[in-house]
């Protein structure tokens, strides 16, 4: 990237750069170019870039991975909304399609107590062969804008090899609250004049750089 003149933010992060004399922030993602800074210098960086690389016409941030970026600003500041209740929505189908349940919305994740009887952690649960399936999909939809579920996502995940129909229930439920909670949301506040913000944290993609495996390695760096 010297080109354009940007620099690695830190030598453990390949895919995340700084422009020094625009000031702006750009992160390299599989097939995402996200950039970040001051607006009036967008213009000029992608039809810099433009000379370099075949790209795609830049448009806002709105969806990325799946999670809506939801962005307002007014004479205060800038909030952001992060969004994933179509995610959602697409996860409660393709449970209710594995299970041939009927999702029913439910205010909570977690079955009230003393709804489980000892036979419902002996008996092997229908959904024994296709819950890692529901469960991995909905942990992306926790990790980045639904917190709320994680807890009982983090619960049933390990019982995967010992799957019970007690499980069956817990997913039940677990999928019931999030047919109820489509529209829940991170929400994020910037009320602070910019000139006292600076990057602290710096995105975990590297570009499956693990020399053994060529994964990315998972984790954040913090400044």
């Amino acid at each position: 990237m010297g080109d354009i003149g940007a620099v690695h933010c830190a030598d453990t992060f390949q895919s995340t750069y700084y422009i020094k004399e625009s000031q702006l922030l750009l992160t390299l993602y599989v097939d995402d170019i996200l950039l970040s800074g001051p607006k009036e210098s967008h213009q000029k960086f992608w039809e810099m870039l433009q000379k370099h690389s075949e790209i795609e016409d830049p448009t806002p941030v709105g969806r990325v991975f799946g999670r809506r970026h939801i962005i307002t600003r007014d004479e205060h500041g800038a909030s952001m909304k992060l969004d994933m209740s179509d995610f959602a929505a697409n996860a409660c189908t393709a449970y209710e399609e594995l299970s041939g349940c009927v999702l029913k919305k439910a205010s909570t994740p977690y079955l009230p107590e003393g709804s489980l009887v000892d036979n419902d952690f002996t008996v092997r649960g229908e959904m024994a062969q296709d819950a890692s399936k529901v469960l991995m999909k909905i942990l992306w939809s926790a990790r980045l804008a639904r917190p709320d579920l994680m807890k009982g996502i983090s619960d049933l995940t390990r019982k995967i090899t010992t799957w019970s129909r007690a499980d069956d229930r817990r997913l039940y439920r677990l999928m019931s609250y999030l047919k109820g909670t489509p529209d829940y949301m991170l929400e994020g506040h910037i009320r602070d004049d910019p000139s006292t913000l600076h990057l602290s944290l710096y995105t975990d993609a590297d570009h499956a750089s693990g020399i053994q495996d060529v994964k990315s390695r998972s984790g954040m760096f913090d400044a």
